[in-house]
């Protein structure tokens, strides 16, 4: 467990303490000679005791505060139903003019969002609505063509899925939002693989394909994050018929 700058500055303000105390208790030992022995190490018990457990309850006051800042989601972006993004700003943020200078670029954004700026669940759903976002240049990043990137992308929902768990773990009550997050940019991932995919394998992986229907879109409040899903989901249901000869 990392320890915050709040926490250290109070084991820092206890172990002061506690040694101040032990010298001054050793000082006045050696100087008073009237002091007695029994009474002596009854006080330094006493006193060590109860610094203690003022350690304790400052631990657990801290942790609980902790806890409660690393998992509280009021007002994020998920449950935002005004939320909008802009596509020229997307422009704006990737001049780049060709496929692998635009996908390095935006793997390598969404993997330190992932993994630096994802510590409490609020900056998490962040991240999530930021990946969701992008998904509509995915289409312009030709993973399709480049196994390693998609790769990298099989990585990314893994650790999406991993600290999705951590934050389930502690606290289910605020899962539903991140949960369907997380299972709408992988079902979107995986429709990008089936849409390259040749008619020869087409049918076997439409069957194999699903993930879109495994994502709740009712419980997606946010409005991008709701187009995406029923924009993508139509496409998956349009290949599905073609598929079928329907």
């Amino acid at each position: 467990m990392k320890i915050s700058r709040k926490q250290s500055l109070y084991i820092t303000s206890v172990l002061i303490a506690l040694v101040l105390g032990f010298a001054l208790a050793v000082w006045l030992f050696q100087t008073k000679s009237q002091v007695d022995i029994t009474a002596f190490t009854v006080a330094v018990l006493s006193g060590v005791i109860s610094l203690v457990a003022l350690f304790i309850a400052l631990q657990t006051y801290i942790s609980i505060d902790s806890v409660n800042n690393i998992t509280k989601m009021e007002g994020n972006i998920l449950d935002n139903e005004y939320y909008v993004t802009s596509i020229p700003e997307f422009i704006e943020t990737y001049p780049h003019a060709t496929e692998s200078s635009l996908r390095e670029a935006i793997l390598r954004e969404l993997k330190l969002k992932l993994k630096s700026h994802s510590r409490t669940a609020v900056d998490f759903a962040d991240t999530l609505q930021a990946m969701i976002d992008i998904l509509v240049l995915f289409p312009a990043m030709g993973l399709s063509k480049n196994a390693e990137a998609a790769a990298a992308i099989k990585s990314l929902v893994a650790d999406m899925k991993n600290k999705a768990a951590d934050f389930q773990a502690i606290s289910k009550g605020n899962s539903i939002q991140i949960q369907q997050a997380v299972r709408l940019f992988e079902a979107v991932c995986e429709y990008q693989g089936l849409a390259s995919s040749g008619d020869g394998a087409l049918n076997k992986r439409v069957s194999q394909t699903n993930g879109l229907l495994k994502v709740r879109g009712p419980v997606l409040r946010n409005p991008v994050s709701a187009t995406v899903y029923h924009n993508y989901l139509g496409l998956y249901y349009r290949k599905c018929r073609f598929t079928q000869g329907l």
